[in-house]
Protein backbone atom coordinates (compact mmCIF):
# COMPACT_ATOMS: atom_id res chain seq x y z
CA UNK A 1 0.00 0.00 0.00
CA UNK A 2 1.34 3.43 -0.86
CA UNK A 3 0.84 6.64 1.09
CA UNK A 4 0.24 10.28 0.35
CA UNK A 5 1.38 12.69 3.06
CA UNK A 6 1.39 9.75 5.46
CA UNK A 7 -2.20 8.69 4.71
CA UNK A 8 -2.68 5.25 3.14
CA UNK A 9 -3.91 5.12 -0.44
CA UNK A 10 -6.04 2.24 -1.64
CA UNK A 11 -5.25 1.69 -5.30
CA UNK A 12 -7.96 0.34 -7.57
CA UNK A 13 -6.53 -1.58 -10.50
CA UNK A 14 -8.06 -1.75 -13.95
CA UNK A 15 -10.90 -4.22 -13.91
CA UNK A 16 -13.68 -5.04 -16.29
CA UNK A 17 -12.19 -3.87 -19.58
CA UNK A 18 -11.85 -6.76 -22.01
CA UNK A 19 -10.99 -6.97 -25.67
CA UNK A 20 -12.95 -9.24 -28.02
CA UNK A 21 -12.86 -10.07 -31.73
CA UNK A 22 -15.10 -12.20 -33.94
CA UNK A 23 -13.82 -14.61 -36.55
CA UNK A 24 -10.25 -15.26 -37.55
CA UNK A 25 -7.52 -12.62 -37.28
CA UNK A 26 -7.62 -11.81 -40.97
CA UNK A 27 -11.42 -11.95 -41.38
CA UNK A 28 -13.37 -8.75 -42.11
CA UNK A 29 -15.15 -8.95 -38.76
CA UNK A 30 -12.04 -9.94 -36.79
CA UNK A 31 -11.17 -6.41 -35.63
CA UNK A 32 -10.65 -6.26 -31.86
CA UNK A 33 -12.86 -4.00 -29.76
CA UNK A 34 -12.58 -3.21 -26.06
CA UNK A 35 -15.55 -2.81 -23.74
CA UNK A 36 -16.44 -2.45 -20.08
CA UNK A 37 -18.02 -5.87 -19.54
CA UNK A 38 -20.05 -4.85 -16.48
CA UNK A 39 -21.58 -1.82 -18.21
CA UNK A 40 -22.34 -3.84 -21.35
CA UNK A 41 -23.88 -6.66 -19.30
CA UNK A 42 -26.12 -4.17 -17.49
CA UNK A 43 -27.15 -2.57 -20.80
CA UNK A 44 -28.02 -5.97 -22.27
CA UNK A 45 -29.98 -6.92 -19.14
CA UNK A 46 -32.09 -3.77 -19.62
CA UNK A 47 -32.79 -4.72 -23.25
CA UNK A 48 -33.47 -8.35 -22.34
CA UNK A 49 -35.81 -7.34 -19.52
CA UNK A 50 -37.98 -5.45 -22.02
CA UNK A 51 -38.89 -8.80 -23.65
CA UNK A 52 -39.65 -10.66 -20.41
CA UNK A 53 -43.12 -11.39 -19.07
CA UNK A 54 -44.26 -10.98 -15.46
CA UNK A 55 -42.59 -14.29 -14.51
CA UNK A 56 -39.24 -13.04 -15.81
CA UNK A 57 -39.11 -15.40 -18.79
CA UNK A 58 -39.12 -14.76 -22.52
CA UNK A 59 -42.41 -15.93 -24.07
CA UNK A 60 -42.02 -18.18 -27.13
CA UNK A 61 -43.58 -15.55 -29.38
CA UNK A 62 -40.84 -13.07 -28.33
CA UNK A 63 -37.87 -15.45 -28.70
CA UNK A 64 -37.01 -14.52 -32.30
CA UNK A 65 -37.44 -10.81 -31.59
CA UNK A 66 -35.15 -11.16 -28.56
CA UNK A 67 -32.52 -12.93 -30.68
CA UNK A 68 -32.68 -10.18 -33.30
CA UNK A 69 -32.28 -7.56 -30.57
CA UNK A 70 -29.22 -9.44 -29.29
CA UNK A 71 -27.68 -9.52 -32.77
CA UNK A 72 -28.29 -5.79 -33.20
CA UNK A 73 -26.82 -5.07 -29.76
CA UNK A 74 -23.67 -7.10 -30.43
CA UNK A 75 -23.26 -5.76 -33.97
CA UNK A 76 -23.44 -2.20 -32.67
CA UNK A 77 -20.66 -2.96 -30.17
CA UNK A 78 -18.40 -4.89 -32.47
CA UNK A 79 -18.92 -3.27 -35.85
CA UNK A 80 -19.89 -6.66 -37.31
CA UNK A 81 -22.49 -6.68 -40.03
CA UNK A 82 -25.95 -8.11 -39.60
CA UNK A 83 -27.23 -10.65 -42.11
CA UNK A 84 -29.70 -9.32 -44.69
CA UNK A 85 -33.31 -9.42 -43.56
CA UNK A 86 -32.80 -8.65 -39.87
CA UNK A 87 -35.74 -6.42 -38.83
CA UNK A 88 -34.60 -2.90 -38.03
CA UNK A 89 -31.13 -3.42 -39.51
CA UNK A 90 -29.78 -0.43 -41.40
CA UNK A 91 -29.54 -0.69 -45.16
CA UNK A 92 -26.16 -2.02 -46.22
CA UNK A 93 -24.69 -0.66 -49.45
CA UNK A 94 -23.57 -4.05 -50.69
CA UNK A 95 -24.60 -7.48 -49.51
CA UNK A 96 -22.08 -8.71 -46.94
CA UNK A 97 -20.25 -11.92 -47.57
CA UNK A 98 -20.97 -14.79 -45.21
CA UNK A 99 -17.57 -14.11 -43.57
CA UNK A 100 -18.62 -10.57 -42.63
CA UNK A 101 -22.01 -11.42 -41.17
CA UNK A 102 -22.55 -11.86 -37.46
CA UNK A 103 -24.30 -15.11 -36.67
CA UNK A 104 -26.76 -15.68 -33.86
CA UNK A 105 -24.42 -18.34 -32.44
CA UNK A 106 -21.58 -15.77 -32.29
CA UNK A 107 -23.84 -13.22 -30.59
CA UNK A 108 -24.99 -15.80 -28.03
CA UNK A 109 -21.41 -16.94 -27.42
CA UNK A 110 -20.31 -13.32 -26.97
CA UNK A 111 -22.95 -12.71 -24.30
CA UNK A 112 -21.97 -15.96 -22.57
CA UNK A 113 -18.34 -14.74 -22.41
CA UNK A 114 -19.56 -11.37 -21.07
CA UNK A 115 -21.53 -13.15 -18.36
CA UNK A 116 -18.48 -15.24 -17.41
CA UNK A 117 -16.37 -12.08 -17.10
CA UNK A 118 -19.04 -10.35 -14.99
CA UNK A 119 -19.35 -13.41 -12.75
CA UNK A 120 -15.57 -13.41 -12.25
CA UNK A 121 -15.71 -9.73 -11.21
CA UNK A 122 -18.68 -10.09 -8.88
CA UNK A 123 -16.52 -10.15 -5.75
CA UNK A 124 -15.25 -6.69 -6.67
CA UNK A 125 -18.61 -4.95 -7.00
CA UNK A 126 -20.95 -6.88 -4.70
CA UNK A 127 -19.97 -6.13 -1.11
CA UNK A 128 -20.18 -9.07 1.28
CA UNK A 129 -20.01 -9.17 5.05
CA UNK A 130 -17.01 -11.10 6.30
CA UNK A 131 -18.95 -12.34 9.33
CA UNK A 132 -22.61 -12.36 10.16
CA UNK A 133 -23.32 -9.68 12.76
CA UNK A 134 -24.46 -10.96 16.17
CA UNK A 135 -27.16 -8.28 16.31
CA UNK A 136 -28.96 -6.20 13.69
CA UNK A 137 -27.14 -3.09 12.49
CA UNK A 138 -27.90 0.14 14.35
CA UNK A 139 -27.97 2.20 11.16
CA UNK A 140 -29.49 1.75 7.73
CA UNK A 141 -27.83 -0.83 5.51
CA UNK A 142 -27.00 0.06 1.91
CA UNK A 143 -27.03 -2.84 -0.53
CA UNK A 144 -25.33 -2.55 -3.91
CA UNK A 145 -26.53 -4.47 -6.91
CA UNK A 146 -25.17 -4.97 -10.40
Amino acid sequence: MSTANGAPIIRIGKKGRKTFAFGEEDSPKGHPFTIDVVAIWQQWCDVHRSFQNEEGTIPRDKAMETNFALMQFVAALSGARLPQGIPGAPEQPSPPSAEEELTLAEALDFMARIQEEVDALEDFFVPKLREKPSSPPKSATVNFSA
